[in-house]
């Protein structure tokens, strides 16, 4: 038996947070993958029904019917499903500036190609920060470039967005491609709660996979 699910109440709960949001400007930072040391993911406890959205946009309605099926696993490490499926995993992350606060030398990497880069800040120069990557690195932008940085970059920076309205704000989307055909975009603020949400099935570090009968 399939039940199907509405998102209705969440989705109120959520008006206030996501109003500002409606769309995704230059104020937010799109990454292709989900970040942290344990990524966020779930596995489904039972057979269910519900509405995704065309596009990953949290002002665009959930109009596409998606059906999953109990046991199935979505979640990063889940590479059967990631390829078999063609998921995709997308961070939207509001966007940080801070300053430098005295001369620092930092050693970065550069984004892309991770090539070993020192850059000499200067007191007041300005970088911001994109997203979370893992075990304490994050994507930065400076002078238009982006690079991988440490913790260390934020011991001699001031954050000019601590105060501002939803400078913590992350949403995490997945794409996929639903038990009934349908393909379409899951905001996981959606269904964080719902009882057919379960917690993902990891065997290990860096592996997930569906959950067996």
């Amino acid at each position: 038996m399939v039940r199907r699910l509405s998102f209705c109440v969440f989705a109120l709960a959520l008006t206030a947070a996501t109003a500002a949001a409606a769309t995704y400007d230059s104020s937010w930072f799109r990454a292709d993958f989900w970040g942290r040391e344990y990524p966020s993911g779930f596995t489904m406890t039972e057979n269910a029904a519900f509405d995704i959205r065309p596009e990953p946009e949290p002002g665009v309605a959930s109009t596409i019917p998606c059906d999953l099926s109990k046991n199935a696993t979505y979640h990063p490490w889940s590479q059967k499903r990631t390829e078999e499926r063609e998921l995709k995993f997308v961070t939207f992350t509001k966007v940080r500036r801070y300053d430098i606060n005295r001369a620092y030398r930092a050693e970065v990497s550069r984004e892309g190609d991770s090539t070993a880069i020192t850059i000499d800040f200067k007191d007041g120069d300005r970088w911001e920060y994109l997203t979370y990557g893992s075990e304490g690195f994050f994507l930065m932008r400076f002078n238009g470039e982006h690079y991988v940085a440490g913790q260390d970059l934020f011991e001699v920076s001031t954050d000019l967005d601590k105060d501002a309205e939803g400078a913590n704000s992350v949403d995490e989307w997945l794409q996929l491609t639903c038990d009934n055909g349908n393909v379409g975009w899951l905001l996981m603020k959606d269904v964080e709660g719902l009882p057919a949400f379960g917690e993902p099935n990891t065997l290990d570090y860096g592996s997930a996979a569906d959950k067996a009968d």
